[in-house]
């Protein structure tokens, strides 16, 4: 069976990411709050539709409609490597100036 090395995998999803980029293909982020003031988001694959803000940060395209984009304008999308964990949203921290 066919195997590759760290290397070459890397190199593969780098292709990858720039065949994606390339046909405008990006994440989007749908962001909802529901009535108990919980927010909750969902992130699929798609393309940039009209309105939507465009986030490139660490080599990855999100694509926000106006509505999500205001909802997390201070937040910073994380994700934890445990068995419960996942993506999730924290309020980004701001630098204060004295």
């Amino acid at each position: 069976m066919l195997s590759t090395s760290n290397k070459a995998a890397k190199r593969l999803q780098e292709q990858l990411i720039n065949k994606f980029f390339e046909a405008g293909i990006g994440f989007r982020m749908l962001v909802n709050t529901a009535e108990s003031g919980k927010t909750t988001c969902s992130i699929k694959l798609d393309r940039q539709h009209r309105g939507d803000e465009v986030i490139e940060s660490n080599g990855v395209r999100v694509f926000l409609d106006p509505a999500s984009a205001a909802r997390i304008s201070n937040y910073q999308l994380d994700y934890q490597d445990e068995p419960d964990g996942g993506f999730f949203l924290m309020p980004t921290q701001e630098v204060k100036s004295e």
